[in-house]
């Protein structure tokens, strides 16, 4: 679940490119990651815990070589199992979520204080969740469709960086 960037260079036939590609690259991976990340929390609903939100985040990777081709990627998503169900959604008729996980939000948000009372409202949401399903939030979705201009930009910077730098290492 979540996002992924790619740089990938290969069949570079162009002197020492490792010191001009690579770190151009993990720029622009960089900051498409960090603009999509940023987009994807402010699209992630906040809830009782403000767990969902927090739990985004990125990864970077980087590998290979010149000769084999250069990657750098970003990943970006979150280790929440909530969070997927918050991104797709959960159609009608699917497995109901554990009661005991919309507790919290029972007492919180329709402020319920008795715990057995509480217990007994998470049962019914979360069967009328299981029966009617739950509409998706898509917030990485649309992160990544409102951000796709922007981070094609970030990446024609990157090209023309590494072509003036180039440029400038052949005079």
């Amino acid at each position: 679940m979540g996002v992924l960037i790619e740089g990938r260079l290969e069949g570079a036939d162009m002197p020492d490119p490792t010191g001009v590609l690579p770190p151009a690259l993990m720029r622009a991976v960089t900051e498409s990651a960090l603009l999509l990340e940023r987009r994807v929390k402010l699209n992630t609903p906040i809830g009782v815990t403000g767990v969902a939100r927090h739990s985004v985040g990125h990864r970077i990777e980087r590998g290979g070589s010149v000769q084999r081709g250069v990657h750098i990627r970003a990943e970006l998503g979150s280790p929440a199992r909530h969070v997927g169900v918050l991104e797709r959604g959960r159609r009608r008729g699917a497995r109901r979520p554990p009661a005991d996980a919309l507790e919290l939000w029972v007492r919180r948000k329709l402020g319920i204080t008795d715990r057995k009372e509480a217990r007994g409202v998470a049962f019914v949401i979360a069967r009328a969740i299981g029966k009617r399903g739950m509409d998706a939030i898509e917030m990485f979705e649309q992160a990544a469709d409102d951000s796709e201009r922007e981070i094609q930009a970030i990446f024609d910077r990157a090209g023309l960086a590494i072509q003036v730098r180039m440029t400038r290492g052949r005079a």
